[in-house]
């Protein structure tokens, strides 16, 4: 069979000729009896090449099968391993049905080579195999293996399972090893803890559901194993007898059974269950682990060959023998190598050592706590150490912290080893046994099993990252034992075993373990590993020069709720009875240069000893334990130390840790205080009001005179407190007052009159203010951080002493307020100093003086008008009443005819007839539609405006309502068929009066108005900026202002053209900007990707565009096949029966069912197609990959240029709104098109634009704003987009290629990312200054921004040149791998909508998915006025006769058609309208200021299906909505107003008439008069990292706010204040009365608003 195997299988001829080599010479040589050593040698020469399959596998089957004698059982094992490891993936993973023969085979083979258990302990040495310590007595192999041979149980048959379950109900030590080995060799041994009582023990026994017991006869009655359960369970007692040559017999505890009854001792086979083990319980409930005779042979060979175990070695057992690693590496290992063990009864320091000084052990394998229990002696032991053999000291049960290891290795000078392995598979990596130490974390490489890391969709992770770590193969389990059979649902389908821990693998195969998924900290989004922060503390307690030196022993990181960041950093400590405790101060202080602040502990537990279950540290739930309530920020320092018992040994997680908080001992601190002072000074002690903290104050008493220095008594006494008080007594200041302590008539110190004078005694210290100024700003410093103002001085650091990017705002409102004067809130940042400070608010006072030597007047026009007049709102209703009903009247008119004359020209009997005369008269009445609409506009803006004059105007004046109602003619009629090409829209453009040079580009999406006063030079390129000579000012007015853009010049995306802006030649601005901001965009890379050649774009491109659109259109056909069914009747009036014949009730039904379908369904057909045309670009053209612009090909620039035409900017929301845009089905759909999304991203409603699927990655939690853009393509190349965990895309953010957001960076408001920026993790961007955003995080903040590469840099990917920028790349690199994976934290989101952590019912996908399909449908029939007015139409023309053929009919129907849609569209207006008011009431009522987090609050939800319902009035008008068709207008206040809204009189709402977002929260916004807003944004809303908090907005009376300004939540404006386009209010900032302002964020403007220009 094995030749058949190579000649059959798919080799070349020479691999078929290396295995028929070798298994001839193999029969050869066996021929002969082979040693060992020469077996070994055939094992070894088994060929290895890849892509053999299961050869290899199969020449050890045959070599097996034809050797009789017997084989190096563990070197088999060891053969076994290499050759599966060598396997392919899809043999190892189970999907090669060829190969499980073979394995089946193979294994049958190494069945019969291994024997039973008992046939491999070793018969022939008299060496020591186990060792008592306590009786210094010993068994030696040979009598160990004679007592095996001869070991039998009186048990009675039972059919349960194949081999009887055997509990071992012994204490730990040497009886219970020599049980375990015996037992397990022929039955199924569960050894089990019997020192957690009675209940515990019952609890164990139920799930091991054992025949029988084994205890000693002391133990029966504590154990319970009188109690009627116990033959309930049908379970027998055994008694263990020890005898007296170390080896032990068996008795019945109740009455013998016969020998007929008694099961005969089978040896165990590989195939057989030796042991039955349970998992430990520290992360849930105990699960049973069953493990063959096979599987733990592969262990034992995996830890003999790992650790270089021989029969000289002597291992120290410490472990419990309940526990696999005691088992495994510290019992069988050593016995099968045929060395020994010394199996203590307990763990003790003291025996451990007196082993050592005997001469015994060569090593040992322990947990961390016993390891620093035994170093903790080592002082005492001097020269034992000296004396002792250890050659190893390997770690178990946690992670070796490389203190500890260096600790370790200094006192046994031996190798140390750390490991990893657990009960369902022991072990799983350790390092080699040359380990020096020099991988700092490391846990080994893989010593048995194959590892892998693997993210939440088992996707294998690359080196470096972190994930969950999975293994397959070797020693691991075959599944869990559930109801006696076992259950393999732990494993994925490709067999990986989820170990449940995160860590990461590195180039060389090291592995490095960051935590347990559960017991990681999830710091208000940024995650914290334990082992982290408990490393520190270690090495700051070895450091001499360290506060916490010498006194902690042992810590535990845990997880400690808070209020607001949901969990921060706590700590249980195990201190030195020897010094006083350490407090947070001292923690803090100590780990200062070593832990970021955040992951600084904010609460101590003081503990006896720390909470273990089977010698494993248990952090998990710690916090529920304890009870702690949820830490604020306003707690004292006090309040957050507390001290605990800890819990029995092997505790549930469900044992509360009873603890109480430390007690502030005043009268201790004075008693402590007074022994160390002279007698002729007094004490006093209070408590500092700011952080709970003791205060002494000492002070000469009245009758002494002349006292020591007060620094050196104070200096003296702070020492001496220090070695005898805790670390929370310790004073946070000693104060030496300079006179006697002011006493009440009782005696006792007057508290009122020392304050006076300790406030006189700051101030005397405290060197003054210089200035009013500096006075200011320190009593604002103080007002903002909590502080006096006394301990504030020049040098105070504002963000030193707790300020942050929150506070900052409150900080510049406040001096803003009391100095009047506007400090960016970018040179905060740079200027925290009160003294740097001060010298900036001089200089913009100085600022201020120069430009107010000459005032500039308030601008706008001081005449106005009413938005109330009567002739005023008549014209206001015109677009809804009679322009747009005039449009579709045409479009409907124009299609009967068609429908009329086609009939008339084509009659056709047949359906498919109909049917094509049906759709190609709607092509012709929308195309007609299309094509004359734009002329109608362009005629008609020519007849009631000519052309647009510059000046300002006032609204509601004759111009403006001349100019407001061309507006609204121009946005209804459309571009039509103008708006699909660049030629086309110049043309347009042109039409409207426009002066356009040659050459210019202006791309699908910009944005442009009043052309009359447009000039733009040649080659020019416009990419979806804004460009409009109108602009709104203060007082309701309207400026039209010339703009002039010179030739080749580049406008980026989203960037603001203001009125007035004269650009020079090759001007540049970048994305996110504005024509104020001109001079910024030096680096600005404009262009786009080059485009395929034009062939290809009429050859390939535009037929496949057509083919997709055609197919998605099919549902919509298929609706209306139902109208055509039956014919229309023969007429001689065609156009009377089409009308009548449209409006039969079966049609109209399947007219509705078009459209239902056309909204739904087609949705699915395009996104299928889409989705096959990418998988097929991707096979053919390969996907999108980084590369430079002139390395692009054809290949590339036609696959970009298909996809975009069938994804214009990767808008996927026609399909994705149908199970609301927020949600995982919005991710899946991403995915499909190539792009790495991570889990729980929180989508925004509108965007973001994306141009490459392929080059992005979207880590876990990011929470995205609207309108925001990827960009990933420019002039100059393609690059990969990167956004971390955690991290918040605010809106309107614009990335251009190669950023790197870090984990949990927050870009705020319109933040602009520059080519390859990169943003550090954690850091705070907002806007655009000078080409790029602006980053609000503190100083130590690390960034960088990488310089355009060369094509040899971008081909090899060299590091940086340079220290500064490698030490930035590394800490970087370093910082996101640790975040990522499955490390990042839930969002608030994530953990209401995906892991249901919320207090009401969170609606799921498919509810979410219905409604949204619901509302959608229904929308577009609700607005489907055309099929309503034809059944009207239809009632008319048949009830009379004046509609008779005539050459006016035509004329006569478009007018009644036009009146009936007029009439309807009004009452669908009033009624959509009516009906989103209401539901914004019913759901949610009157908003209030507050926070509202998807997992506290419903708000989100509830405002989610009110954005839905909101459709109804967006929807409609061409897409323009009825509030675009009212922009400007006093209904649109009105609408406001019931909504909630506070609005003033005479406003002008979007004045500009083309809103992209309307306000959000309107009951939130207050507005004063004549205040006029363009597309601006006012909302109420914080969405930072998912956190959802609703503030108040204000805008003073005659304020504006221009096209692309913002007012973030919180914020306020003064009145006649103006916000120039892009510019940008910081949350909770003011902008003050009469000011412009303009940037993003905001800086006072003095230039010229209505003439800009260039100021090179």
């Amino acid at each position: 069979m094995y030749y058949d195997l190579i000649h059959t299988s798919s080799l070349s001829l020479e691999d078929k000729a290396t295995f028929s080599s070798w298994a001839n010479q193999t029969k050869d040589l066996l021929q002969t009896q082979l040693s060992h050593s020469e077996f070994s040698g055939l094992l070894a020469s088994i060929p290895v090449i890849p892509n053999t399959s299961c050869l290899p596998l199969a020449s050890l089957a045959f070599l097996l099968s034809r050797h009789l004698g017997p084989t190096p059982n563990f070197t088999v094992i060891q053969c076994y391993l290499r050759l599966w490891l060598a396997l392919p993936e899809a043999a190892k993973a189970g999907h090669d049905e060829d190969t499980a023969p073979i394995l089946q085979i193979l294994n049958n083979q190494i069945a019969l080579s291994l024997g039973t258990l008992p046939s491999l302990f070793i018969s022939h040495s008299g060496l020591p195999a186990l060792i008592d310590p306590t009786t210094r007595k010993i068994l030696t192999h040979q009598q160990l293996s004679t007592f095996i041979q001869n070991f039998s149980l009186p048990i009675i048959p039972n059919t349960v399972s194949p081999k009887p379950v055997v509990v071992l109900a012994l204490p730990n030590g040497y009886l219970l090893g020599l049980g375990c080995l015996a037992v397990s060799s022929y039955y199924t041994a569960a050894p089990l803890n019997i020192s957690g009582g009675p209940a515990q023990f019952r609890s164990d026994v139920e799930l091991a559901r054992p025949q029988c017991i084994l205890v000693l006869e002391s133990d029966v009655e504590r154990l319970g194993l009188r109690e009627p359960w116990v033959s309930a369970s049908g379970i027998h007692i055994l008694l263990i007898l020890p005898q007296l040559d170390m080896t032990f017999q068996v008795q019945p505890f109740d009455d013998a059974p016969t020998s007929a009854e008694l099961v005969p001792a089978i040896p165990n086979g590989p195939d057989d269950v030796a042991l039955i083990l349970f998992t430990s319980g520290t992360s849930g409930t105990k699960k049973v682990v069953p493990v063959t005779c096979f599987g733990l042979l592969i262990g034992v060979q995996c830890v003999m060959e790992s650790w270089g175990l021989t029969p000289q070695d002597d291992c120290l057992n410490m472990m419990p023998l309940n526990h696999v690693g005691g088992l495994v590496r510290n019992l069988f290992a050593p016995v099968l190598s045929g060395g020994s063990t010394i199996l203590y009864p307990a763990f003790d320091p003291n025996m451990f050592w007196d082993s050592l000084e005997n001469g015994h052990g060569t090593w040992y394998y322990a947990s961390p706590s016993m390891h620093m229990s035994i170093l903790a002696e080592a002082s005492l032991r001097g020269d034992t150490v000296s004396k002792c053999r250890l050659r190893l000291v390997c770690n178990a049960a946690g992670g070796l912290l490389p203190a500890l290891a260096a600790q370790l290795q200094d006192t046994f000078q031996c190798t140390i080893l750390p490991s990893y392995g657990m009960t369902e598979c022991m072990p799983i990596s350790t390092p080699p046994l040359d380990y020096t130490l020099n991988r700092v974390g490391t846990s080994g490489i893989g010593c048995g099993p194959e590892i892998a890391i693997l993210d939440d969709s088992d996707n294998h992770l690359p080196s470096g990252c972190v994930g969950r770590i999975n293994v397959r193969g070797g020693p691991t389990f075959r599944g869990y034992l559930k109801g006696g059979k076992i259950d393999r649902s732990a494993f994925n389908k490709n067999g990986w075993f989820d170990t449940g821990d995160l860590g990461s693998l590195d180039e060389e195969g090291y592995l490095y373990l960051t935590g347990r998924g559960k017991e990681v900290i999830n710091r208000g989004g940024e995650i914290i590993s334990p082992f982290e922060v408990e490393e520190a503390i270690i090495i700051a307690s070895q450091d001499p020069s360290s506060l916490l030196f010498g006194r902690v022993n042992q810590v535990l990181a845990f997880s400690a709720p808070h209020e607001t960041l949901q969990e921060v950093v706590g700590v249980a400590l195990v201190t030195s009875s020897m010094y006083p405790r350490p407090d947070i101060r001292d923690l803090q202080s100590a780990l200062k240069s070593s832990l970021h602040s955040s992951k600084w502990p904010v609460v101590i537990i003081y503990m006896d000893a720390l909470p273990t279950s089977n010698n494993k540290l248990v952090r998990i739930k710690l916090g529920d334990r304890l009870e702690l309530k949820p830490l604020t920020n306003n707690m004292t320092l006090p309040e957050r130390h507390f001290e605990a018992i800890c819990p029995p040994v092997n505790s549930s997680l469900g044992t509360k840790i009873s603890n109480s908080c430390c007690v502030l001992d005043l009268p201790l601190v004075l008693r402590e205080t007074q022994r160390h002072l002279d007698s002729n000074i007094e004490a006093h002690v209070g408590v500092n009001h700011h952080d709970g903290t003791p205060i002494v104050y000492l002070a000469p008493l009245a009758t002494m005179s002349g006292v020591s220095s007060s620094s050196d008594v104070a200096s003296i006494i702070n020492e001496a407190l220090r070695d005898s008080l805790h670390g929370f007594l310790l004073p946070s200041s000693i104060m030496y007052l300079d006179t006697p302590f002011p006493h009440q008539t009782s005696g006792l110190v007057d508290e009122t009159e020392l304050d006076k004078m300790v406030k006189l005694l700051k101030s005397s210290h405290n060197s003054p203010a210089a200035s009013e100024t500096e006075l200011k700003i320190r009593k604002a410093f103080a007002e903002v951080l909590g502080l006096d103002i006394d301990e504030i001085s020049s040098a105070t650091d504002f963000f030193e002493m707790g300020g942050d990017s929150l506070s900052a705002g409150y900080l510049l409102s406040l001096l803003r307020r009391d100095l009047g004067v506007r400090i960016p809130v970018d040179q905060l940042f740079t200027s925290s100093k009160i003294l740097e400070l001060c010298g900036l608010v001089e200089q913009i006072m100085a600022d201020s003086q120069d430009s107010d030597s000459a005032p500039q007047p308030l601008l706008g026009s001081t005449k106005t008008y009413s938005s109330t007049n009567p002739l005023v709102l008549i014209v206001h209703l015109l677009p809804i009443v009679i322009l747009y009903p005039m449009k579709m009247a045409f479009q409907w008119t124009a299609l009967m005819y068609a429908l009329s004359s086609i009939s008339q020209l084509w009659d056709e009997p047949n359906i498919p007839a109909r049917f094509l005369a049906l759709v190609s008269s709607m092509f012709i009445s929308r195309a007609s539609t299309q094509i004359l609409a734009p002329f109608c506009g362009i005629i008609f803006k020519w007849i009631v405006i000519g052309r647009y004059k510059e000046g300002m105007y006032p609204m509601w004046g004759p111009y403006h309502t001349r100019w407001w109602i061309v507006e609204k003619m121009l946005r209804i009629c459309g571009k039509g068929v103008f708006k699909n090409l660049n030629v086309t829209r110049v043309l347009y453009y042109r039409m409207l009066g426009a002066k356009i040079g040659k050459g210019v580009i202006i791309e699908k999406g910009t944005t442009i108005g009043e052309c009359d006063l447009l000039d733009i030079g040649d080659n020019v390129r416009l990419d979806r900026c804004i460009c409009r000579p109108f602009a709104a000012e203060r007082n309701t007015s309207m400026y039209l202002g010339r703009i002039t853009i010179g030739k080749n010049s580049d406008i980026g995306l989203k960037t603001h053209i203001a009125a007035g802006s004269i650009l020079p030649e090759d001007t540049f601005i970048g994305a996110n900007s504005s024509s104020y901001e001109m001079g910024d965009g030096e680096d600005f890379n404009g262009g786009r990707p080059p485009k395929p050649h034009i062939l290809l774009q009429l050859c390939c491109i535009l037929p496949i565009q057509v083919f997709v659109a055609f197919t998605a259109a099919l549902p919509w056909m298929g609706g209306l096949l139902g109208i055509v069914i039956s014919e229309t009747r023969d007429a001689t009036d065609s156009v009377r029966t089409i009308i009548t014949w449209w409006a039969t009730p079966h049609r109209i039904l399947f007219h509705y069912i078009a459209q239902g379908l056309n909204v739904t369904a087609r949705h699915f057909v395009w996104f299928g197609l889409t989705f096959i045309i990418k998988k097929l670009l991707d096979i053919f053209c390969g996907p999108a990959r980084p590369k430079l612009a002139e390395n692009r090909t054809q290949g590339d620039n036609f696959r970009s240029q298909l996809l975009s035409a069938l994804v214009p900017h990767g808008n996927l929301k026609s399909l994705t709104k149908l199970f609301g845009s927020h949600y995982e089905f919005t991710s899946i759909i991403v995915r499909a098109m190539g792009g790495k999304v991570g889990r729980r991203v929180y989508w925004p409603g509108t965007g973001p634009s994306i141009e490459d699927f392929d080059l992005i990655e979207i880590g876990d939690d990011v929470v995205f704003g609207s309108r925001s853009h990827i960009v990933t393509s420019d002039a100059l190349g393609s690059e990969l987009i990167k956004i971390g965990n955690g991290a918040m895309i605010a809106d309107r953010v614009v990335l251009s290629p190669g950023t790197v957001v870090g984990d949990g960076v927050v870009l705020g408001s319109g933040a602009f990312m520059k080519r390859n920026q990169r943003c550090a993790p954690d850091s705070v961007w907002v806007g655009n200054r000078k080409g790029s955003a602006i980053c609000l995080s503190s100083s130590n903040t690390s960034t960088q921004s990488i310089k355009q590469r060369s094509k040899e840099e971008q081909d090899s990917e060299k590091s940086p040149s340079n220290v500064k920028e490698r030490f930035t790349l590394e800490s970087s690199s370093s910082s996101t791998s640790s975040k990522s994976g499955n490390m990042s934290p839930s969002s608030p989101f994530g953990r209401a909508f995906y892991e249901g952590q919320a207090p009401y019912h969170v609606l799921g996908q498919f509810p979410i998915f219905l409604y949204s399909t619901f509302i959608t449908i229904f929308v577009k029939m609700f607005w489907n006025v055309g099929t309503i007015s034809t059944i009207i139409l239809s009632q008319i023309i048949n009830g009379t006769d004046q509609f008779r053929p005539r050459w006016f009919r035509p004329f006569k129907i478009y007018a009644f058609d036009a009146a009936i849609l007029s009439g309807l569209y009004i009452i669908l207006s009033l009624l959509s309208l009516g009906i989103v008011i209401a539901s914004k009431w019913l759901l949610l009522g009157r908003r209030k200021p507050g926070s509202y987090d998807w997992d506290k609050s419903s708000y989100c939800q509830r405002w989610q299906l009110f954005l839905t319902i909101e459709a109804l009035r967006r929807r409609c008008f061409g897409g323009n909505g009825i509030l675009g068709m009212l922009t400007g207008t006093h209904f649109c206040v009105l609408y406001f107003r019931a909504l909630g809204a506070k609005i003033g009189k005479d406003c002008a709402l979007f004045a500009g008439g083309r809103p992209s977002l309307v306000f959000t929260e309107p009951d939130l916004l207050t507005l004063g008069d004549r205040v006029t807003t363009d597309d601006s944004s006012l909302v109420g809303h914080i969405n930072s990292r998912g956190k959802f908090s609703l503030n108040e907005l204000r805008v003073g009376d005659r304020s504006v706010l221009r096209s692309g300004s913002r007012l973030l939540s919180g914020a306020k404006m003064g009145n006649d204040c103006v916000l120039l386009e892009h510019t940008l209010i910081m949350a909770g900032d003011e902008a003050d009365d009469g000011v412009v302002y303009q940037g993003w964020p905001a800086d006072v403007f003095r230039g010229d608003r209505l003439n800009i220009r260039s100021n090179s």
